[in-house]
């Protein structure tokens, strides 16, 4: 297949959302492109300024930052495929005030319709919020200060 086909699907999956190199090079050597047609694509596209994996990164943190915590965000950027230095670069937007401020909220969120007076459902929110990618203390500290306690209760 020419690679004027491989930036036409190329072109065709970005209609649909942004993504990265990586993502779109798997997706069409997928479709059965060679990887010379498969380079040359991706040369273009950034080439325009069409992928960048900088401007990736920043936008999904933007998006999920809200959600999740930096450690979460660093994974699923880096299994996106974009490099370290540039997803570091991207969570380094993220200050520790925001992300304490996701933590309450989110902790807010879980503990609504709960006993948050119970402390085994206080360890739970805990343990989510650290699936979610925040830190140990940031999470306990977030659960503590949702379940209007003033100082965090320590957990095993």
């Amino acid at each position: 297949m020419p690679s004027s086909y491989a930036l036409d699907r190329a072109v065709g999956l970005l209609s649909m959302r942004d993504a990265t190199e990586k993502e779109i090079a798997d997706r069409l050597r997928r479709s059965g492109y060679p990887d010379s047609a498969v380079d040359r694509a991706i040369n273009v596209l950034k080439d325009n300024h069409f992928v960048d994996d900088g401007r990736f990164a920043e936008r999904f943190v933007e998006l999920k930052g809200s959600r999740f915590g930096g450690r979460r965000l660093y994974g699923q950027l880096r299994q996106k495929g974009v490099s370290d230095e540039t997803a570091r670069e991207a969570l380094a937007r993220l200050t520790d005030e925001d992300e304490d401020a996701a933590a309450l909220r989110q902790a807010e969120k879980l503990l609504a319709r709960r006993d948050a007076g119970d402390p085994e459902v206080r360890r739970k929110v805990v343990m989510q919020l650290v699936r979610r990618g925040y830190g140990w203390d940031t999470a306990r500290d977030a659960v503590a200060r949702a379940a209007g306690q003033e100082d965090g209760e320590e957990y095993t």
